[in-house]
């Protein structure tokens, strides 16, 4: 990062001195700015000295953390609080992810995934690789973890069914499912009421959100460790992405490049419906796919998140300026359409392009009454309603904004912040106005878009999934907004009497750590190579100085981290390094803008002076060209000193 001029700050202290903060600023005068201070005080020791992982790295995009996060403390409660219930031992050193008595406490990969972030994150390494051993024990031929495990160990379909194995048909009449060898028709299945399922076989199939979501998880434990005594997780996370791109990516299936749903090695998935002809937008991560860049050198990374934003523009087009994104589409055409399919019985042929048939459809009686049927015809949709899938991609572009300032994701961002912020203040209900479900038009859920095997209907219910997901905006939000959509996000935990509550509660921490400030970068630095500057804005420890004249430094219990500066004379200095990012920060003062902070910041220093003083911020002539005598009331109290805005160019600055 190159060095840009110096910026002289001479402070001349009659007092003792815990803190000094620098806060960015829009005009240096107002009192919501001062209040932005006070709340970052509040929360120091997460901002610096202790985050819960290390090293620590802010965001360089938007907000650092919401105005009301929780601290440290209550976030490493949540995250053991999640562990108990979630996390349990598979023998061997294995732990999994158990998921709730909705899916018979069975284990995806997604939520071994999920587990591993966390861990990582709150630089819990045993878990990490007690997590990893249960995912590289299910992993299959190809290097990727199987999807779905039920609760014995055994890896399964959707259907509940051991993998491998052949087509599957349901009884229309009993609800009974088998599965039989290719060829098989329904007029020799014994009894009536037999439709057609799958028209594919079922073998090991990864998922590509989960496989992503672990070399994730991998590249930051090599961060943070390097290796374990289990396992070198540079090596480990070269080769998933390598395993990553070759099978999920379809290169390896001689396909084009494109975002498939996963890996099938027995079975006969990629190239047959992934593709553009079927995916899942949720599993486009693009800040990860910036990090496998940067951590691989393989460009193809950078290629792919290209061409899938080209793709979501066809179903932003078809959105009408929603921002919103379905769980499954088809893009393959000039426009977005469902992902659907149709089985002829009596020829036993299939057209189309899902592999889940048997469209269970929502109809009203002349009663009134809603009831759900067959279609006469077996047909098959994937999900084209935002529903529990789809509700992730605002919190995946949220982080491409934060890490690297995506401007495409943050398009995205900004229309779903939008749309959901017209739900929120649509009446008093506030949260309860954001149901789980809409149509990617924004109007409502609609029943003949959702997912041929499902039996629920979206759009009813305010559930903790959509309230964690849509949370996350809250750093591009209006401060009401943003401390709104927190407080409702800390209040949303499902309880664990309920038939389901894994998903929820799992995004629901994912959300608390991101909007802490607590989920950075794993390939971002402190600061470029010299450790003693320290990025603003942040809380910055009196006695962290690069160089000081006539000062003490003195234990003091009643200060942050019990230390403080003593001033010896009215003479006394300090010295910090301070460095500001070179790409500009995002300050979205108000929902749908976004504007430039600029380089102004607040400076102000926590004093403590029995006898009363003066402090001079004195820079005549310099490049800040401000000087500034504030006299400090004599107490036994410490007293919060507000310099007001100070103009401090981008690059590395030595405040004296």
């Amino acid at each position: 990062m190159k060095r840009i001029g110096k910026n002289l700050l001479s402070l001349v202290f009659a007092a003792m001195i815990v803190s000094c903060a620098f806060v960015p600023s829009q005009d240096g005068t107002s009192d919501k700015q001062r209040d932005s201070f006070v709340e970052a005080e509040s929360y120091e020791k997460i901002v610096y000295h202790e985050s819960l992982i290390q090293p620590y790295s802010p965001y360089l995009y938007g907000n650092q953390f919401v105005p009301n996060r929780l601290t440290k403390q209550q976030l490493i409660n949540e995250y053991n609080e999640w562990k108990a219930q979630y996390v349990v031992s598979a023998g061997n050193g294995m732990l999994r992810v158990r998921r709730d008595a909705g899916t018979d406490y069975d284990t995806v990969s997604e939520g071994i995934a999920y587990g591993m972030l966390l861990a990582a994150y709150f630089s819990d390494r045993d878990t990490l690789d007690g997590l990893y051993k249960y995912a590289k024990a299910h992993f299959n031929s190809k290097g990727l973890m199987h999807w779905k495990v039920d609760k014995n160990g055994v890896n399964i379909s959707e259907f509940n069914i051991p993998v491998p194995h052949g087509i599957v048909w349901k009884n229309t009449n009993t609800g009974q499912q088998i599965a039989t060898n290719e060829g098989i028709i329904a007029s020799e299945l014994p009894g009536t009421g037999w439709v057609r399922v799958t028209w594919y076989t079922r073998g090991m199939t990864s998922a590509t959100d989960a496989d992503v979501d672990i070399a994730l998880a991998l590249i930051m434990a090599n961060k943070l460790w390097g290796s374990s005594a289990n396992y070198n997780y540079r090596t480990e996370a070269n080769t998933l992405l390598s395993n990553i791109m070759l099978y999920d990516m379809g290169v390896g299936f001689s396909n084009e490049l494109f975002l498939y749903p996963g890996a099938c090695v027995n079975g006969t998935w990629s190239g047959i419906w992934g593709g553009p002809k079927g995916w899942n937008p949720s599993y486009f991560t693009p800040a990860w796919f910036k990090v496998f860049k940067e951590f691989t050198g393989d460009s193809r990374w950078d290629e792919l998140s290209t061409k899938i934003y080209q793709h979501i523009d066809k179903i932003l087009l078809y959105s009408k300026n929603t921002g919103l994104l379905p769980d499954w589409c088809n893009t393959s055409s000039t426009s977005v359409s469902v992902v659907s399919g149709t089985y002829n019985a009596a020829e036993d042929s299939y057209s189309g392009v899902s592999d889940i048939l048997v469209f269970l459809v929502e109809r009203t009686n002349t009663d009134g009454k809603i009831v759900t049927n067959y279609y006469s015809t077996p047909k098959g949709n994937m999900s084209f309603n935002v529903y529990y899938d789809a509700i992730r991609v605002i919190w995946r572009m949220a982080l491409a904004v934060s890490w690297y300032g995506d401007e495409k994701a943050k398009n995205i961002l900004m229309l779903q912040n939008q749309f959901f912020r017209n739900k929120y203040y649509q009446t008093p209900q506030g949260i309860n106005n954001i149901k789980d479900g809409y149509s990617i038009d924004g109007t409502d859920w609609h029943p003949l878009r959702k997912d041929a095997l499902s039996v629920s209907r979206g759009g009813q219910w305010t559930t903790s999934p959509f309230v964690a997901m849509v949370s996350t905006s809250a750093l591009f939000a209006d401060d009401d907004y943003a401390r709104k959509l927190y407080g409702s996000l800390v209040s949303s935990k499902t309880p664990y009497t309920d038939t389901y509550h894994y998903y929820g509660n799992t995004l629901r921490l994912l959300a608390l750590l991101y909007l802490s400030g607590e989920f950075p970068n794993p390939l971002q630095n402190i600061s470029s190579g010299d450790n003693s500057f320290r990025t603003l804005p942040r809380i910055i420890q009196a006695e962290k100085f690069t160089t000081a004249g006539n000062v003490s430094i003195l234990n003091d219990s009643s200060a942050e981290e019990g230390k403080v500066i003593n001033i010896n004379n009215s003479q006394g200095w300090l010295n910090f390094n301070v460095e500001v990012p070179v790409n500009p920060r995002y300050s979205f003062v108000s929902y749908g803008v976004s504007t430039f902070v600029g380089e102004n910041f607040i400076i102000e220093c926590r004093v403590k002076a029995p006898n009363g003083g003066k402090i001079i911020l004195d820079n005549s002539g310099q490049i800040l060209g401000k000087k500034v005598e504030i006299n400090v009331t004599a107490g036994s109290s410490w007293q919060n000193i507000n310099f007001g805005s100070i103009p401090i160019a981008q690059g590395r600055n030595r405040l004296l």
